[in-house]
């Protein structure tokens, strides 16, 4: 069975590092640290089925950069993970699309669970 494919962008290596161990056994990991750099992937590769996309990409907006990634791929699904506990950033982000909202620090079975429920229910 071929691993689904799955995008990390956060501009924190060690939230990077942190998904992919957390990730890497059963799905096939890809990091960015950029805006640039996720469309970039995204354009190149069809097969990113789920994005875990920061909140705070240094000066970009992560709502922002949601609905850029909804209006270009919309069967992508994105998982917002933010460190900003904020309802009304919660709310944008499923108002735009986001299948799902994790607060860091975040917990190794709530990002397996997140991830599960959204790629496979």
């Amino acid at each position: 069975m071929t691993k689904k494919e799955i995008l990390v962008c956060d501009d924190s290596q060690g939230v990077q590092s942190s998904l992919k161990l957390i990730l890497d056994r059963d799905f096939n990991i890809t990091l960015v640290g950029s805006e640039s750099h996720l469309f970039e992937v995204l354009r190149s590769r069809k097969n990113i089925e789920l994005i875990l996309l920061d909140f705070g990409l240094g000066e970009t907006n992560g709502i922002d950069v949601l609905i850029k990634i909804k209006a270009e791929f919309s069967h992508t699904k994105v998982i917002m993970i933010t460190g900003h506990k904020d309802e009304d950033i919660m709310k944008e982000a499923f108002r735009y699309g986001a299948c799902d909202f994790i607060l860091k620090p975040f917990k190794a079975d709530e990002i397996l669970d997140s991830v599960y429920r959204n790629l496979f229910v």
